[in-house]
């Protein structure tokens, strides 16, 4: 396979992750490359982006051991002999590859030539970085994004090179900043969603992995949203089909709620979502994390047992969330009233400000053009 012409030596890494391709994009419209994937599959989806794309390996999943049982799943981040090829030609044709999840590349197959640089797909509450030998992982590795302070002090404690960290932020929070504190819902998004423009929007951005409110209070938030508001749902892009389902039964017998997964609408991206809404309700996610930068209410919702996040998964944005409304299985059934309560009261903008100067780098609209500097300092 031939190098695609003009890329730079410029690669963004997304396996069979399409999602974070969603990541990316800003930074490749500023610097060019190629995408990288893992399956014809994977191409497919990443094409209707309009993006130079190449598979060498076509490996859409790889068996992993669930207990007793083994699975396919596409979304491994194991890289090993099996995926050789790819490796062979980014080590002969790129001089940067980005990746914006953390693989694990096996001692065989280890890229040595090109610089690698982990922008991670979103800056993070959960403690994911200390579990499962991650913190190994990021060694591997030339170069990864700070993020913010916190998050920075975080990894440097816990033996992180601080050579290896650069303040870079998060790409995508460049456009969530755009509009803050306004609501801005383009006529085209109304079209195509159908929904009423006289009515106020409120997300609902639950995450999937770990602990969530989707398994339970997220079904109750959808069937007590308020007739005077619209509900954009817009779920983890890997949340099970079964569950999804759930959520679609009720959502058949609302006129309110528009169920909007990435990719469903033109005009209804993440960021759309974000400036359409009056108030955004999640849990512990990336998403709600960026979600502080819109300077709009947040609600933070939470699930029962095992799902149920811990307030050790907040402690970096703490006063937010103890300025903000809470939403169980004990209060969701008044959630108008909530709403209504959040949306009237705004925030804190000097208490949103000392949480946003604390879990991000460059939240002033100017990631991507630090990111770009110093992927091209590496070229």
């Amino acid at each position: 396979m031939s190098r695609i012409d003009n890329d730079g030596g410029i690669y963004y890494f997304l396996g069979n992750i399409t999602s974070h391709v969603l990541h990316a994009l800003p930074l490749y419209q500023e610097l060019g490359g190629t995408f990288v994937v893992l399956s014809k599959k994977a191409k497919r989806e990443v094409e209707t982006y309009g993006v130079p794309v190449i598979s060498v390996d076509n490996k859409l999943y790889r068996w992993i051991r669930f207990g007793k049982k083994i699975k396919p799943v596409s979304h491994y981040t194991k890289i090993d002999s099996s995926l050789k090829k790819t490796v062979e030609y980014l080590e002969s044709h790129a001089r940067v590859v980005i990746f914006y999840e953390l693989y694990d590349f096996d001692k065989s197959v280890r890229l040595n030539q090109p610089k690698t640089v982990f922008l991670t797909h979103g800056n993070m509450l959960k403690d994911y970085m200390s579990q499962n030998g991650r913190l190994e992982t990021i060694k591997q590795y030339d170069y990864m994004s700070a993020l913010g302070p916190y998050l920075k002090r975080q990894f440097i404690d816990s033996g992180i090179s601080n050579k290896k960290l650069v303040d870079l932020g998060i790409a995508r929070t460049d456009e969530v900043v755009k509009h803050q504190g306004k609501v801005v819902a383009p006529q085209a998004l109304i079209k195509e969603t159908g929904i009423n423009p006289h009515k106020k929007i409120v997300a609902y951005l639950p995450t999937f992995w770990g602990a969530s409110s989707i398994y339970t209070t997220g079904l109750e938030i959808v069937k007590n949203i308020p007739d005077d508001y619209t509900l954009l749902f817009r779920p983890h892009p890997q949340t099970p089909a079964k569950l999804l389902r759930e959520y679609l039964r009720i959502i058949e017998q609302k006129d309110n709620v528009v169920y909007a997964p990435e990719g469903r609408y033109e005009n209804l991206g993440l960021i759309d979502i974000f400036n359409a809404s009056s108030a955004i309700i999640g849990d512990v996610s990336s998403v709600m994390l960026e979600a502080i930068l819109t300077r709009k209410p947040l609600l933070f919702a939470y699930d029962t047992g095992s799902n149920k996040q811990s307030d050790s998964d907040y402690v970096s944005i703490k006063e937010v969330v103890e300025k903000s409304e809470r939403i169980d299985m004990d209060t969701v059934a008044d959630l108008p009233d909530i709403l209504r309560h959040s949306v009237k009261n705004g925030v804190d903008q000097r208490l949103w400000t000392q949480v946003i100067d604390r879990n991000f780098y460059h939240a002033d609209g100017t990631s991507v053009d630090a990111i770009k500097k110093f992927v091209q300092s590496l070229l």
